[in-house]
């Protein structure tokens, strides 16, 4: 381009920026977008000092001046079919940072600025320009140019609806895990990566302000579209999900999506570590999950600060770390992680759904109630909170049969308040005892039930009571309508059914000292005597499972023989009943199809072993605990053996160890 091209309009050389020497013709009056465009940025940017954002200097005024005339004669000319000074503007938003001929940040501002006083222009016919400027590199620059560049997005997403999705998906992009290299612009400060996302969330702001049906109909694809892949490495799926969480902070109204997304992506990932450790074909013992997260993780801990601090901090942590270990390395993105086989393999997967629980717990660690007074009366934002979660564990989670520790959000959220335990245990029940339902999901529901009101340690004598008398009178309906049609063991017809039948026998092994009567609270079972406990009558209702199990139902012979075997200890040491005549008579009359046709042993709230997020479990979990005088038939707790045993066993016996011996019987008939 010469200068007589653009009157007024000097250059040093076809590769440097734009430069004032002399001023020409410009408006003598500022037009309504000019003073718009020199307000300050509402609340986004509060931050940014107002000097900052302006140059008094009657130098900068020339300049920009200049730049004005230049991009509005570049636009008009490119409507009269002259394209040159066009083409030159939009390599100026092209051409990388650190390439030659690169313009300065203070050029591309006033540059900007111009284009935001004529935003009508840039219509789809100049989407190749706009395209250029939302895809440049802009995070990393000066705070002025930061300004500038935000409140251009709000200006020309108002004029122009149609360039919504190119700048949130921009947007979004900007809060995955971004290389380093953005931070490090030449003849700018290094930024870290907590800096430019601060940036990112304040332009994700604004744009919901100046366009909120438009950004949120965009927001919640773009969200879903740039979540990390599986083979990403832990520190993108946690870095993001902490983007994510904080979305929905200013974003309320994307609340509901976003879970179902988190939840969608924690079981995507869940499921992917039951695939491998199925592949590995038992090389990997089930006591040794705990460990296999633990090496990429223990450094990842290390480096935080403060011990104390929240989930997002800790991410915070590690990114300023990566930063100072790669100050002197401008290459590190272009490196690729070995691949992972095998062990590493699983240890990265269950390093990533360590990470990403334990950030969501945090998260919601905020949202729900902390103490006596609000856990008996929960807000009704707390609420609404719960009751997305649930929404999501409906959808995504109690469908999913493989989940082995997503499912545990679920688990301690509920039991932040005996509302929500109420509102979880009456939605399982109820599909666990309806008809219409799938049988899968009739199963799962009714394994749910069981495996909480067995662990969670919130459970009164009364509320336990309560949920097997229900179950117990269902079970006896069942018999009087249905059991003249029976003619044997039918998994694939009666499988609701069976799975009740093993839910009540799951729970009577675990809380047959609160299925007696005469006790009413937790406080009150353990300060009784366990042989004052024995004494104790059994609850009327539970009388029924002996007209169960000796029904033409034969539950023992199709349910779980782990559940079958530990529930026929115990009631006969407990002189509930005895089953092993029915058992031996099974036994002898084996029948192929009878054995593969039995009920899955999956209870989702077994012992949970990921190192990093276990915190929030432990104190509201309950153990396996034998009984007094059954200790030497094997049974102990989920704790393991103390100190003075000869083995140092984790996972439990018999019915607890119900992950290590999973099957999943595809074949079953649907209702």
């Amino acid at each position: 381009m010469s200068s007589s091209e653009a009157p007024g309009l000097t250059r040093r050389s076809t590769t440097e920026g734009f430069v004032a020497m002399k001023p020409e013709s410009f408006p003598a009056k500022k037009t309504v977008a000019t003073k718009q465009m020199e307000g300050p940025i509402q609340n986004p940017l509060k931050r940014i000092k107002a000097s900052e954002l302006t140059r008094s200097s009657s130098e900068s005024q020339i300049a920009g001046s200049l730049v004005r005339h230049f991009v509005v004669g570049a636009l008009d000319e490119k409507a009269q079919g002259k394209k040159d000074r066009y083409r030159e503007l939009v390599k100026r938003f092209q051409i990388a940072p650190t390439s030659n001929g690169a313009a300065t940040s203070t050029e591309l501002r006033m540059t900007i600025n111009a284009l935001a006083q004529v935003p009508w222009q840039l219509d789809k016919s100049c989407s190749d320009l706009v395209l250029a400027i939302v895809r440049m590199q802009w995070l990393g620059r000066d705070l002025a140019f930061v300004n500038d560049y935000t409140r251009f997005l709000g200006t020309l997403v108002s004029a122009h609806s149609s360039y919504v999705e190119a700048v949130v998906h921009m947007l979004v992009e900007s809060l995955t895990l971004l290389p380093i290299s953005s931070g490090r612009i030449p003849n700018h400060p290094r930024l870290s990566r907590v800096v430019l996302y601060e940036r990112a969330h304040a332009a994700l702001r604004y744009m919901i302000e100046v366009a909120p049906t438009a950004a949120f109909y965009t927001l919640s694809t773009a969200l879903a579209r740039h979540m990390p892949h599986e083979y990403e490495r832990n520190l993108a799926h946690s870095v993001y999900l902490a983007n994510l969480l904080r979305v929905v902070e200013y974003a309320p109204q994307l609340r509901n999506k976003t879970v179902q997304m988190i939840i969608q992506k924690l079981i995507q990932v869940d499921v992917a570590i039951q695939g491998d450790l199925d592949d590995l074909e038992e090389d990997v013992a089930e006591e040794d999950i705990a460990d296999l997260g633990e090496t990429m993780e223990q450094r990842y801990l290390e480096r935080a600060q403060n011990r104390h601090a929240s989930a997002r901090d800790r991410v915070i942590a590690e990114l300023e770390q990566q930063e100072r270990e790669a100050q002197d390395d401008d290459l590190d993105d272009e490196d690729e992680e070995a691949e992972l086989e095998g062990l590493e393999k699983i240890k990265d997967t269950i390093s990533k759904l360590d990470s990403m629980l334990d950030l969501v717990f945090e998260y919601y660690n905020a949202q729900l109630p902390n103490d006596e007074a609000s856990a008996q009366s929960p807000s009704i934002e707390s609420c609404e909170v719960f009751d997305i979660m649930l929404a999501a564990f409906d959808q995504t989670i109690l469908p999913t049969h493989q989940s082995r520790f997503t499912q545990f959000l679920v688990f301690w959220a509920a039991q932040k308040s005996p509302i929500f335990v109420d509102m979880l245990l009456g939605m399982l029940i109820t599909i666990a005892t309806d008809g219409t339902r799938p049988q899968t999901i009739r199963k799962a529901a009714a394994a749910y039930s069981s495996s909480f009101i067995s662990r969670a340690k919130c459970m009164d004598t009364l509320s336990i009571q309560t949920v097997v008398q229900m179950m117990c009178g269902w079970l006896n309906q069942f018999l009087v309508t249905r059991e003249r049609e029976c003619r044997g063991p039918d998994l694939g017809k009666y499988g609701g059914f069976y799975a009740v039948v093993q839910a009540v026998m799951y729970i009577f092994c675990f809380r047959w000292r609160q299925l007696k009567q005469g006790s009413h609270s937790p406080e009150s079972d353990e300060e009784i005597d366990e042989a004052e406990i024995r004494a104790m009558k059994w609850i009327p209702e539970l009388r029924i499972m002996e007209r169960v199990i000796t029904s033409r139902f034969n539950p023992l012979k199709v349910c779980s023989q782990d559940v079958v075997e530990q529930f026929a200890e115990i009631a006969r040491y407990l002189d509930f009943m005895y089953c092993f005549s029915i058992i031996d008579a099974n036994n002898r009359t084996v029948i192929d199809r009878y054995r593969m046709d039995q009920l899955d042993a999956y209870f989702p709230f077994d012992p949970y072993k990921l190192n990093k997020s276990k915190r929030w479990i432990e104190d509201v979990y309950v153990g396996w605990k034998p009984i007094r005088g059954m200790e030497e038939s094997g049974y102990e707790s989920d704790e393991g053996s103390s100190d003075d045993d000869s083995e140092d066993e984790v996972v439990e016996e018999e019915m607890s160890e119900v992950e290590s011996d999973e099957e999943v019987d595809d074949s079953e008939d649907e209702d």
